[in-house]
């Protein structure tokens, strides 16, 4: 049997320690201590680090060495060894694939410990070498009832304080120290507060649980649902992401029953007036485009909210379902199963619709059946990813869709974005800046801009809610011409704009004279053209 290589050469090897202090420690052990071991002798001494030692202890027992910092434990997964024989063995269960458990262990040097730990766990078992004070630490958190109490009441309170703040969304992003918690508060990721690391792995488990994921998987990435109630009915969305410092999660808020009336969206009058007329039309295709996270869905059920008062046949396809709206029918898109949108338009058109809504047109295939669908008699609704309303038509030539489809098809098209309301409670007028941005014409027209100083009611942030800024393009017959002739993007775009009431930056800078958000806001969100 080959023999081991002494601790102390590997200890020299590793850099951990040099031959000066190695001789004395020898020194002391032959003096002093013949029965100890050299690794807690050069501790003593100072020459060495706990962590040093557990990774030499490794490298001698050609075991390997587990970092519990990173490789956080999964409670459950820890209590599959009772806490009397994890604390009387100084091991620490820290995960688990399949029927193998992954023990971290103390003293590598119990060569009984492993045949005893497959014996309590009923199951292979892979030997690590950890930090001692680090699996003490973890176990003392695995097995306190009262730290998992904690945890418990921690993602409440996360929950609980994302859901008063109206956020979207929420963030827990693991750093080197800290666990970060941030929300997206109209749409703008705002740092809530931080918490020690340690406290990381547990809370994920507890989310995890909730939305019945499997909490011994992190290596991959996982999707989960959980309906909680906090003075309403919420839809949690949870989904994790193996990172380089641990698990992220994410954390979608939907109040899936709230749906506002057109009236609500922040519309101009002469806007919500032309989105009523849509809505007494028969046929034909209306689109709202815009980037991820513009309020597109908000918009389009807020449209069958008020196609819902005529008595009509509604079918939607959505992917995922976001809003609950009673007596329209609605289909979840399920790509895994076949259950694509163009798959699922073919089946709905022979349920005899009078509305059909498509949560988005993402390919040509879905815009040719559309288009057909519109051009048969039934009023369609949907989504486009375009920068702005005129793009909307050169993006469905551009899918191969025949122009005189499109010029015949589609009756309108809103570009819309959403910006932040300041907040009435620390709102006041402030000067103008004319150095801030040449906005030619536009700044002239401006008396006033509103500053944002901030206050409790909106976090400091000096922004309250959000609200709809919006252009809408109801193609005349010189545009529709023009569509038919496959006219040049940039004369289509010409034309578009000149029967376009306002731009998207005009709706915006509308908004800032009177005085419901900033001109840094709508600069934000159409930083360019529009």
């Amino acid at each position: 049997m080959q023999q081991r290589k002494k601790l102390g050469k590997i200890l020299c090897e590793l850099g951990f320690i040099g031959q000066e202090e190695l001789q004395k420690a020898l020194s002391r052990q032959k003096n002093t201590s013949p029965h100890r071991q050299i690794g807690s002798i050069l501790m003593e001494m100072g020459f060495l680090g706990e962590r040093q030692l557990a990774q030499g202890l490794a490298v001698q027992f050609k075991l390997p060495f587990v970092d519990l910092e990173k490789e956080l434990p999964v409670p459950a997964v820890a209590r599959s060894l009772n806490e009397a024989k994890a604390r009387q063995s100084r091991a620490l269960v820290f995960d688990q694939v399949e029927r193998t458990y992954k023990v971290a262990v103390a003293d590598p040097t119990d060569i009984s410990l492993l045949d005893n730990l497959r014996g309590c766990l009923g199951g292979s078992v892979e030997i690590f070498v950890g930090v001692p004070s680090e699996i003490k630490r973890m176990i003392d958190f695995v097995y306190s009832g009262k730290d998992e109490e904690k945890v418990i009441e921690l993602a409440d309170q996360i929950i609980h304080e994302a859901i008063r703040r109206k956020a979207s969304d929420i963030h827990l992003e693991p750093g080197i120290e800290k666990l970060m918690i941030r929300y997206r508060v109209d749409g703008v990721l705002e740092k809530a507060f931080s918490i020690p690391k340690k406290v990381h792995p547990f809370l994920i488990s507890r989310l995890k649980i909730l939305a019945e994921m499997d909490i011994g998987e992190k290596r991959r990435p996982q999707d989960g649902r959980v309906k909680i109630e906090r003075g309403g009915e919420w839809d949690l969305r949870i989904s994790t992401l193996p990172a380089f410092q641990g698990e992220k999660m994410a954390i979608r808020i939907l109040d899936r029953f709230t749906i506002p009336g057109l009236e609500q969206l922040g519309l101009g009058a002469n806007q919500e007036k032309k989105l009523r007329e849509i809505l007494n039309l028969r046929d034909g295709i209306f689109l709202v485009v815009g980037p991820t996270g513009s309020g597109k869905t908000t918009t389009l059920f807020s449209m069958l909210r008020k196609l819902q008062e005529k008595n009509l046949n509604i079918t939607t396809a959505e992917d995922p379902i976001e809003y609950i709206l009673p007596a329209v029918n609605q289909i979840q898109v399920n790509p895994k199963i076949g259950l694509t949108f163009s798959t699922l338009l073919r089946s709905i058109l022979r349920q005899d619709p009078d509305v059909i809504m498509l949560g988005e047109i993402r390919d040509e295939e879905t815009a040719g059946i559309a288009i057909n669908a519109a051009l048969t008699g039934h009023l369609v609704l949907s989504t486009l990813h375009t920068h702005d309303a005129p793009s909307a038509l050169i993006r469905l030539l551009e899918m191969g869709i025949e122009p005189y489809l499109v010029s015949s098809t589609v009756i309108g098209i809103m570009g819309q974005r959403l910006v932040r309301k300041l907040c009435p409670d620390c709102f006041h007028e402030g000067e103008k800046d004319r150095d801030y941005l040449n906005l030619g014409s536009y700044w002239e027209q401006m008396d006033r801009v509103g500053e944002k100083p901030g206050c409790s009611s909106c976090y400091a942030s000096g922004y309250r809610g959000r609200t709809a800024i919006a252009e809408i393009l109801m193609p005349d017959d010189n545009l529709r011409e023009l569509v038919v002739k496959k006219e040049p993007g940039v004369s289509l775009k010409k034309a578009a704009a000149g029967i376009m009431e306002e731009s998207l930056k005009e709706a915006g800078l509308n908004k800032v004279e009177r005085g419901e958000t900033s001109l840094e806001e709508v600069l934000r969100v159409v930083p360019g053209g529009g």
